[in-house]
């Protein structure tokens, strides 16, 4: 788990937890993360997990800035703390595995702590309330008077009677004085006593409160919307899927454009991003059919009962199944697999003089492996009429889309032997004259495919770049390729 702490653009002062990846990075909508800013690409970059339990920032779109610690990278291991800018927006990477805890620490009280400050609190108010309370009291009571015996005693005014009563004269013996002292010194004696046992209890309270352990500080990180809070594994499925399925339909729009063999490499293409979209599945299984390629088809049939939820989906695959296989298989020469396949030597190419259209945008992507697949990219290509051109003819736009390995021993560059186009893309007979138009090539590393060619070749060959040339009416209006320098596709 790492997080991510935007510190400028949109997400300034949030931190953006991730699970697991991969994450991509970018302004398109169904990005895991979306950047909106024109100085974004739609998919910019993506962080992918390591087996050793780090984490890779990649670059998936040229001509744009990625940048890591200020410097310029295409792919980056990162550190925790490292400084990453993507366009206006910059954010710090937080690796899971390390304690961060950003601007100051607030202590806060634990419950015993507030509950002690609370009884103290009641006491003092119950304290002051007494001693106010006792001075009103004493201010109520009547003035004491002292007798010639130095006899303290109460002096009560009696009103007098509205009748005279005769009265003799009445010797009264009185009992010798006796000295009385009066309570009054006595009660308050007694009651500054009482309040100097409280206010000692007090102190001891205090003193109590201080000498409590202090409370591990819990920070709160800020809380963030539910959409900026990324389960990343959901996301890139529904990005991957949603992909799929508008490959599928651009396929399907020109299918009977396309000759057999094209078609089945592009529905398998599909089949291997979203392994659960069954569509692809259902109308390879009938081209294969058609091309009397029935024992395929029904391997085809088998898989789409496997994975159909759908019982609708489920019982067709099981009649499908019941009638191949009921069916006598046709006869046919089996296909030889030739690794790497023999390409001719292509023609020099002739640049045009005045170009007409461009390669508009060239954006790679990397999806996660399968079980038929070691390793699986697109590169998605938009063209468009050069500015001042108001129209071209799509029908006569070709595509050409060279993969190219390294051997990591020798150093070595050539063109790659994983499954790539075979043949120029084309656009879509539905494509408008003068619109920008959409292509996607693959490129398929088999399993095994690596160890092979270390059995056979001694190297070990990994992915290391493309290049994309546009040709008009036959002629090359323009070219890209990444990273620089690559050689020729002789």
């Amino acid at each position: 788990m790492y997080r991510l702490f935007f510190q400028s653009g949109e997400h300034q002062g949030r931190r953006v937890a991730i699970r697991q990846g991969p994450v991509l990075l970018g302004r398109h909508p169904d990005c895991t993360i979306r950047l909106p800013d024109p100085g974004v690409a739609l998919q910019h970059a993506m962080l992918e997990d390591q087996p050793n339990g780090g984490v890779r920032l990649r670059r998936l779109a040229t001509d744009v800035v990625l940048r890591v610690n200020q410097r310029d990278v295409t792919e980056a291991e990162l550190q925790h703390g490292d400084a990453i800018e993507i366009g206006p927006h910059h954010f710090e990477f937080q690796h899971g595995s390390v304690t961060t805890i950003a601007g100051p620490t607030k202590r806060r009280l634990g419950l015993l702590q507030q509950l002690t400050l609370m009884a103290v609190g009641v006491l003092l108010l119950g304290q002051m309330a007494f001693l106010f309370t006792i001075s009103i009291w004493r201010r109520g009571q009547p003035p004491a008077a002292t007798n010639s015996s130095g006899v303290t005693t109460n002096i009560t005014r009696i009103a007098a009677a509205p009748t005279k009563l005769p009265s003799p004269p009445i010797k009264t013996q009185l009992p010798p004085p006796v000295a009385r002292v009066s309570n009054a010194p006595v009660e308050s004696a007694a009651l500054s006593n009482e309040i100097q046992q409280m206010q000692k209890e007090i102190v001891q309270l205090h003193q109590d409160v201080a000498a409590l352990p202090a409370p591990t500080p819990v920070v709160a990180l800020p809380a963030l919307p539910t959409t900026n809070v990324v389960n990343a594994t959901d996301e890139t499925d529904d990005l991957v899927l949603a992909q799929a399925q508008r490959m599928f339909k651009k396929t399907m729009s020109h299918a009977a454009q396309l000759e057999a063999e094209t078609l089945d490499s592009e529905l398998e293409t599909i089949e291997n991003m979203a392994p659960d979209f069954l569509p692809p599945y259902v109308e390879r299984a009938q081209a294969l059919e058609r091309r009397g390629l029935s024992k395929d088809a029904l391997t085809q049939w088998q898989r789409v009962q496997k994975l159909a939820k759908n019982s609708d989906l489920r019982l067709r695959a099981e009649e499908e199944i019941a009638r191949l296989e009921t069916r006598p298989s046709t006869p046919r020469t089996p296909e030889l697999v030739v690794v790497p396949p023999v390409t001719p030597k292509p023609a020099p190419r002739v640049s045009a003089t005045r170009p007409v259209v461009c390669l508009a945008q060239v954006e790679r992507q990397k999806l996660m492996a399968t079980e038929k697949y070691d390793e699986l990219r697109l590169l998605r290509i938009t063209i468009a009429p050069v500015t001042g051109v108001a129209l071209f003819n799509p029908s006569e736009v070709e595509v050409v889309v060279n993969f190219f390995d390294r051997d990591e021993k020798s150093g070595r560059v050539a063109l790659s032997r994983a499954i790539v186009p075979g043949a120029a893309l084309r656009a879509a007979a539905t494509a408008l004259m003068g619109a920008p138009v959409e292509f996607t090539a693959s490129y398929q590393v088999p399993r095994g495919l690596r160890q092979q060619e270390e059995r056979q070749s001694g190297g070990a060959w990994r992915y290391y770049g493309y290049r994309v040339e546009l040709l008009y009416q036959g002629k090359l209006h323009d070219q890209r390729e990444h990273p620089a320098g690559l050689p020729s596709a002789d």
